[in-house]
């Protein structure tokens, strides 16, 4: 029996009487996702305090003990379970893969035309989730200022769903755009010359960065925002601690046909490699002990 996340803990002791093989997956650890949302800018109105229960991390304790393996996304929140774990029990990294795998193009497309508004930077995700919000402020501001700086006809489109009012605002802002609610991603994707991704908290396998560069889209991120994915930095994506560094990459990626195609390919070629069906079958297989029971 595989239960997704320990908001699931009620069900642990019961389920396990029923089960040999009682899995957990955890898509973050939330003890520490909850040490980080505290440190999101709580001075921007939007963004919500969130204060961590007290008792996360001696649930995840008392979780741990009733389970006999425990899936991750990514080592490092391997290496932060293990540190916390009593137990000695098989820890497993089997990550998110591409998200709609099957509607993705395998064969990287092409790069979308520089017509009247390039480069189109493209941010996904929930924009009503603190450190989205958080992230897209920055980006709609400062971040997308210092590009137009260089590139006047920079565009950027925020798509997600649940918008707060604050993020609904800044589509009032000159070369922003918002889509409430996309029914599907494809014509956003195929448009976007880049994405930028600057969460300064978050936890979890990166969704928004797999789907992009599952489509031949070059990924701009704070090392938070990529972290777990092990990409080579300056090859697969571009990283940078700060909004300057963020839009000065974005800055020079456009300038450079050529290094961004060079990008576009091993970006492409590195998450269908890693992240595809394929390599998640695998890490499933693994994560049930099946290989470990010659099966």
């Amino acid at each position: 029996m595989l239960i997704e996340g320990i908001g699931l803990f009620k069900l642990l002791r019961p389920l396990r009487a029923l089960t040999k093989h009682l899995i957990l997956d955890m898509h973050n650890v939330e003890s520490d996702l909850a040490g980080q949302l505290r440190h999101v800018d709580v001075k921007r109105p939007a963004v919500a305090t969130i204060t961590p229960s007290l008792g996360i991390r001696r649930l995840e304790r008392k979780a741990i003990a009733l389970v006999d393996r425990v899936w991750v996304c990514s080592s490092q929140d391997r290496e932060r379970l293990m540190a916390l774990s009593q137990h000695k029990l098989p820890i497993d990294v089997v990550p998110n893969g591409i998200p709609h795998a099957g509607h993705s193009p395998e064969t990287l497309p092409a790069e979308p035309g520089s017509g009247e508004s390039f480069p189109v930077i493209l941010f996904v995700g929930h924009l009503g989730y603190p450190p989205n919000v958080d992230a897209v402020q920055r980006l709609a501001g400062p971040i997308l200022t210092r590009i137009r700086l260089a590139l006047p006809t920079a565009t950027l489109i925020l798509a997600g769903r649940n918008p707060t009012t604050a993020v609904q605002a800044l589509a009032g802002l000159r070369g922003v755009e918002l889509v409430e609610d996309p029914e599907d991603m494809a014509p956003l994707l195929s448009r976007a010359h880049l994405t930028i991704i600057p969460l300064a908290a978050g936890g979890g396998t990166r969704i928004k960065i797999l789907e992009a560069m599952a489509w031949g889209v070059p990924v701009i991120a704070t090392p938070l925002a990529a972290e777990g994915l092990d990409l080579v930095d300056g090859e697969e994506l571009l990283l940078s601690d700060t909004d300057e560094g963020l839009a000065g990459m974005a800055v020079g990626l456009c300038l450079d046909a050529d290094r961004r195609a060079r990008q576009r390919i091993r970006a492409h070629q590195a998450v269908w490699a890693r992240f595809g069906p394929e390599a998640i079958r695998n890490a499933v297989r693994g994560g049930l002990g099946l290989d470990e029971a010659g099966t």
